[in-house]
Order: structure tokens, then sequence, then C-alpha cells
């Protein structure tokens, strides 16, 4: 099972005897390297607190060009995916009592023309690994160039990786670059003539690595108990639907909304949250943490959350072009006194989501002045602060003394996402549904309501277009795990 980069952090408290700015913690010389004689690149500088392996290449790659400061190869495949077996790998090692907080990789590539793909760019793809890659690793960049025979700088950004103290391997890769091309990595040319062309830089810290969840871009930290961080959450995304970008879903809490226990994830666009996901403490139920998470999406998805205080990981994936079903796990985590098992087996998952009969309509009724929010009315912008959409969700349930009514609405606008929010039913701190309006008016003449819910409550959603006047209607059974909705003719764009 492919893991998500997450440190398992140690309880220990941090101990900042030394942290520096951001410095270079490892460094190749390409300057001096030539394929032609080795097959691997030296280590020209390296802090004094870590320890880097030289850059080797695997495979049957073909050694290229002849000359120094090239480390290119042929044989690369023609494929618009990468060949697992043909890679670049190096190894960054802290010191015992040092962490590393990973910045930047700097490096140049070029790929020639040859070979019998004739598309005019290629493709490098870096990943990286806490387990010497036993399993296939996260995906840190995929990126396209220009197949022009020229060198081209990249600086990637490795803030995904977070602070840790293990080792981290990375694999360089190149795809769709053609059998006979001249491809790989040369010196940086933002580095001068006789500049080094692959450069790790980071902040280098004296003393254990923070105990709990270290929140970055990337990464969710939820609370167990207030201020704890017990939880780390990341999402790793990739679709071959257009070109699409992939890499680590960006993350959003919800703390500063009063809601400790979750957050959301976007992927291509920081306005359209793509997912919710939260930790319950479910101790006193079953003597269990409970994961759930519910996506508007149908990427490919690797979902891990890890409890920092036991080291154990919980990891789930969705298939590409397959609409990710709403997700329950009630025996993620054990509690205090159960064992500890990482990546155990699927025990406490929820009843699967199943394409069963659901209520879609749309009612043209007058139009109306723009949403006013209140307690129950999520207010939607088309336009900036023009509250042009009116959600609200009726709730209910014969299960156990649950009560019944509308859903309680937290905008998320206040932390950058104008074009949806989420709901809560029985407990504020457990959100329960992501909804979302998007203008695709410029695809296809039409508003889309998307909504995901973590629930098996009888649903009754309702978004109003208070320009037209237009009501949607969505209607989920009682006791059915609500299946992700995404209606791309919602609401016309033109004048009703």
């Amino acid at each position: 099972m492919t893991r998500v980069l997450s440190a398992v952090l140690a309880a220990a408290p941090l101990l900042f005897s030394l942290e520096a700015a951001a410095v270079t913690v490892a460094e190749w010389d390409i300057a001096n390297a030539n394929a032609g004689v080795s097959s691997s690149v030296g280590v020209a500088v390296e802090d004094p607190h870590v320890t880097a392996a030289p850059l080797l290449a695997h495979g049957n790659l073909a050694p290229a060009f002849f000359v120094q400061s090239t480390f290119v190869y042929r044989n690369w495949t023609s494929a618009p995916v990468p060949d697992p077996a043909k890679y670049y790998e190096f190894t960054i090692t802290p010191d015992l009592g040092y962490s590393v907080d990973y910045e930047s990789l700097l490096l140049a590539v070029a790929s020639g023309s040859g070979g019998p793909n004739v598309n005019p760019t290629g493709v490098f793809q870096i990943r990286a690994s806490l387990d010497g890659f036993t399993t296939p690793g996260a995906v840190v960049v995929t990126q396209t160039f220009p197949k022009n025979a020229q060198w081209q700088p990249f600086a990637i950004d490795l803030s995904s990786l977070g602070t840790t103290s293990s080792p981290v391997t990375f694999r360089f890769t190149m795809y769709q670059v053609g059998d006979g091309a001249y491809s790989g990595l040369g010196v940086n040319p933002i580095q001068g003539p006789n500049g080094r062309n692959l450069t790790v830089t980071g902040t280098v810290i004296e003393g254990q690595a923070p105990a709990g969840c270290v929140p970055s871009a990337t990464t969710l930290c939820i609370d167990d108990q207030p201020g704890d961080r017990r939880f780390e959450a990341r999402v790793t995304f990739e679709t071959t639907q257009g070109s699409m970008p992939s890499g680590p879903g960006r993350a959003i809490s919800l703390a500063s909304l009063g809601i400790p226990s979750g957050g959301v994830f976007w992927f291509t666009n920081s306005t359209n949250p793509e997912m919710l996901l939260k930790v319950l403490n479910g101790c006193a139920f079953n003597n269990h943490y409970w994961v759930f998470y519910a996506a508007g999406t149908n990427f490919a998805l690797l979902t891990e959350v890890v409890d920092t205080v036991t080291g154990a990981s919980w990891v789930r994936t969705n298939a590409d072009r397959t609409q990710a079903p709403p997700f329950g796990d009630i025996l993620a985590f054990p509690c205090a006194g159960q064992p500890v098992v990482a990546n155990a087996a699927p025990g406490g998952e929820l009843e699967a989501w199943n394409d069963g009969p659901r209520a879609l309509a749309r009612l043209d009724l007058d139009p109306r002045e723009a949403c006013t929010p209140n307690p129950a009315t999520l207010c939607v912008d088309d336009q900036p602060g023009d509250r042009r959409f009116e959600a609200t969700v009726f709730f209910s349930t014969t299960q156990g003394n649950q009560p019944t009514g509308f859903g309680t609405a937290i905008p998320l606008s206040s932390v950058g996402v104008p074009s949806g929010g989420i709901f809560w039913f029985t407990n504020p701190e457990n959100p329960e549904m992501l909804l979302k309006v998007l203008n695709g008016c410029a695809f296809n003449g039409h508003y889309w309501v998307f909504y995901a819910a973590g629930t098996n409550f009888a649903l009754e959603v309702e978004v109003t277009d208070t320009v037209t006047g237009s009501t949607w209607l969505s209607l989920n059974p009682d006791r059915r795990q609500a299946p992700p909705i995404g209606d791309i003719v919602a609401f016309p764009c033109g004048a009703p």
C-alpha cells in the first residue's frame, strides 16, 4: 500500500538548541559528472548533520552523452506513464538527534527529440519515500517540459514532506521522452556555469521532531484533546482526465471556525473544496477513533491519517475515474489499552456507497432578494459578495434518540473558499456535509451543485438561485449512506 509521506513524530518535546534558516541540505556534483563513465554522481556538499547518498541510475538506462556536466541516459519510456523500473535515486538521512524541515529541490532537465515519440514535450516525476520504496512512495511533483535539448531549471516545492528525522529517499524518473531521446539532468544554469545541478534546501533542526502533527500547506492536523494535534492527514491525487495536475491536496483547517475535529482539502483550485475529512473520538462507544471522509471528485486518491501518539497509519485509496464514495471507519485507530496495528485491515467500515434511487428536481419560482445568512442558511457567491445561491439541509432519522431539524451552516469564505461551505447536524464539532456551487457557464451554460456527506440520515438538500428563483432539490432516504452528488446542469446560466 502506497504511503503518503508523514513523519511518525516522537512524543518528546522539541529541543531548539539549534535552528537555522534554510540552507543547502545536500548537493550533488553534476558539474563533474559523466554518465558515460559512471552510473552515479557523488555528493559535493552536505550539511554537517545529515548524510547524503550518491545519485544513482537504475534500470536498463543506457548512457547518452559522453561529456562532463551531464547525467543523461537513453531508454526512458515513450509511454504517457512512468516506468517504475527506470529512475535516478538518492537518500538524505539526518544524524541521530536531528531533523530536516524540507524546503525545495533545485534541478535542471533536458531532453533531445530522438526516439519514436514525436510529442514535443516530456514529463519528469519525483517521488519520495520514508521506507526506502518498500511501498511506491508519494508523488512530490509531476512536471511537463519542452523537449528542445535546452537545460531548463526547476525549483520544486518540498514543503509537503514537512519536518522529519527519518531518512527520505527520492526517485526521479522521465517519461514520454522516447527510447532514443537523450534525457536527464545537467548543470543548473541559475547557479552559473560552475554550479552543481541537484540541490536540496531546507532547515536542519537539532533535537527531536515536534510532538504531534506539524501543520503545513498539505498537512491537516486534527485534535483529540484541545490543541494536541494528535492526528495528521494528507491526501494525494492524480488523474488521466485531461491535462490536470497531480500531487498533494492542499489542506484547510476548520479549527478557526470552531471545528477542531476535521478539515477540507482542495486539489486543483483553491476556491473549489473537494474533500471533507474528520476524526472523531469514539472511545466511549467502541474504544476506537473513527475516520470519516466525503469527497466530490472522481480522481485517484490516496488518503492517509496517522495517529502521531502510536504511529499507526490508516490508508485508503480511490481509483481514477471512479466517483469517490463516502467513507466511514469506526475501527480506524484503537484507544488506550487496545493493541496498535499500523495499516490494519479494514473491519469497521460503514455500509459502502450504492447508487440507489434518489430524487433530483428543479422548481422554477420567482426571483428573490440575495441570500441572507442565518444559522440554517448557507450563502454562496457567484461573483464576490453577491450571495446569489441559498442552501439549506433538513435532516432526520429513526436511529436512536437523534434530533431532527435544519443543519447548521458554516461558510468557508473566511478561509478563502467563497464557493461553498459545510453543515453540521447534531454536534458543532462534527461536520457532516460539504456543499459547493460552481460556475460552469463557460463549459456547458450551467451552474453546478456538488455535495458530499458523511452520514446515513434522511436529508432534504435545497439550493436556490435567488436571481432566477429556481430551486434545486435532492433527497436521501434514512439509514442509507448518502452518496456524493454532482449535478452539472443544476441551474441554467441565462435569464429565466
